[in-house]
């Protein structure tokens, strides 16, 4: 893998570690999510125009079966898994505003032993292109999978480690996952995915909590090429590569209710357009000036059927939401 790619790798694994998470604090009941994006319009730094980002999105977890032995503690659960977002970008040298569509479905599975492990399973099928692409019936599919093991190491601190599988470089990737959960006080919780994101979270009461965190940014979509790149190729690669510095504050409006407000400060941001069947060969590339990143979300959480594992849950989902 080439060192330009390591960012928008590292943003792979953050989802898949994000998507355990999320699994593991809803484990024995599920979720139906919502939110909306901005990124408001910042300047290039040596291309005419800006770049402006929104997006709507929705994700679901359908718990689909699941066994619980109280005598024993071990937990077994299988779930569908969606998600799906609606965007819009405008860049200073394409003259229409462009729609992406980025979605995916798929089966994930968590196995509890009983003792100090638990295990996280998942395999996808989605895609993420520009609507013109998919109107031409031009779309690619992505694959993806996941098998990360969460270790209990002690009362205080988890360990996660194992692979992701992805197509989103447009080959089949194993990419590794190394990171860490430690509760620092009562309140506070210190994560990090090595090498480079780190968070801190802080439980400020059982309704609020906050949390900061450095993280990699960015997406990456199928792009309609209409006559906007020397290149004969009918569609090209975008990516986007970033930094995020940011805050985000969760509120509990009730037992099934969460409200997540997200604010962040990007930096470094790198958009480059490379051919579909070489992403190596880069047809245009710009550097986006420093801007601001905002998210707004509301989580309804299905009844919860699951018993034990609460010192694992209370480390790797520490707002319980």
């Amino acid at each position: 893998m080439m060192p330009k790619n390591i960012l928008l790798a590292m943003a792979l694994i953050l989802v898949s570690v994000k998507t355990s998470a999320q699994a593991m604090g809803g484990v024995g009941s599920g979720g139906i999510g919502i939110s909306y994006s901005l990124q408001p319009e910042r300047k290039f730094k040596s291309t005419p125009g800006g770049y402006k980002y929104t997006a709507f999105g929705m994700n679901a977890r359908i718990p689909l079966f699941r066994k619980n032995n109280l005598a024993t503690g071990h937990f077994f659960e299988t779930s569908l898994q969606a998600d799906l977002q609606a965007a819009s970008a405008n860049f200073g040298f394409v003259a229409s505003t462009r729609k992406f569509t980025n979605g995916s479905l798929g089966l994930g599975a968590v196995i509890f032993n009983g003792g100090k492990n638990m295990y996280i399973i998942n395999a996808a099928v989605g895609i993420a292109a520009d609507n013109d692409v998919i109107s031409k019936t031009n779309t690619r599919y992505r694959f993806s999978g996941a098998f990360i093991v969460n270790h209990q190491h002690s009362n205080t601190t988890l360990y996660q480690y194992g692979m992701i599988f992805t197509y989103s470089f447009g080959k089949p990737l194993p990419l590794p996952v190394l990171g860490i959960r430690t509760k620092l006080s009562s309140n506070w919780t210190f994560s990090t995915i090595l090498p480079v994101e780190l968070s801190f979270t802080n439980r400020i009461n059982t309704k609020l909590g906050l949390s900061f965190n450095i993280r990699p940014a960015g997406n990456r979509y199928q792009f309609d090429n209409q006559a906007n790149f020397s290149t004969v190729s009918s569609t090209v690669f975008m990516q986007m590569r970033e930094f995020q510095l940011g805050a985000a504050l969760n509120y509990k409006l009730s037992r099934s209710f969460s409200l997540g407000a997200d604010a962040g400060f990007l930096i470094g941001g790198k958009l480059r357009f490379t051919e579909q069947d070489d992403i190596n060969k880069t047809v245009f590339e710009t550097t986006a000036k420093p801007g601001a990143n905002f998210r707004l979300s509301l989580r309804y959480r299905l009844p919860r059927k699951m018993e034990g594992a609460n010192k694992l849950q209370e480390i790797l989902n520490p707002l319980g939401n």
